[in-house]
């Protein structure tokens, strides 16, 4: 792995639209969307709308972090005591495909809800341009909410329907939860949790 270092910052306004299809690229060939919306153009549509109109949503509770300048990678978290709100799909096209994709989130959402208990931050998604993969950029959008999290003490959650992402997670201290089946898909997705580590700070003389 090449290692770079990558200016990280909240996300700007104007960096909205780089974002969402960003991310439709990188969830482009995702088990859990490609069983939901075959159809490549569709798929295309439908993400590049949902993940903008998701992401616009979210900015104002700061939990979404990318690069500096042009986007080549975003992270969005949903903070502590916030709630992602799916937009409205008002188009009649793949408009059954997108209920069966709300009724994933929902079946989500109440398994975390479920097992999770106390304030906690929840990583929606994470991509990285694939021109700038395997340079360290995913750990650099991780480690503004890790740190974070971890200064309050607070555990970190995710589900990945990807089980090449295992890894990666764990190198970060995520561990496996659960493995389960998700009804509506028949998709196999990865529960993980990252419980707070201990900070340690080491004082300089003078």
């Amino acid at each position: 792995m090449e290692n770079k270092s990558y200016h990280i910052l909240p996300l700007t306004e104007t960096q909205i639209p780089s974002a969402g299809a960003l991310l439709t690229e990188a969830f482009f060939a995702d088990p859990l969307t490609v069983s939901l919306f075959p159809d490549t153009r569709e798929r295309t549509r439908m993400f590049t709308w949902y993940y903008t109109a998701t992401i616009r949503g979210l900015a104002p509770f700061q939990g979404i972090y990318a690069t500096a300048g042009s986007v080549k990678g975003v992270a969005v978290w949903d903070p502590p005591g916030t709630k992602e709100e799916a937009p409205e799909w008002t188009e009649r096209a793949d408009a059954g495909a997108y209920r069966r994709f709300l009724k994933v989130i929902d079946y989500l959402t109440s398994l975390r809800q479920s097992t999770v208990s106390g304030p906690f931050w929840y990583l929606s998604w994470i991509g990285v341009a694939s021109t700038h993969q395997r340079k360290g950029l995913g750990s650099a959008l991780l480690a503004p909410v890790l740190l974070q999290a971890d200064q309050a003490g607070l555990s970190c959650h995710l589900e990945t329907f990807e089980q090449k992402n295992l890894l990666f997670y764990q190198r970060h201290g995520f561990e496996i939860v659960f493995a389960q089946i998700e009804p509506e898909s028949n998709v196999p997705f990865w529960t993980m949790k990252r419980e707070p580590r201990e900070l340690t700070y080491v004082l300089g003389a003078g």
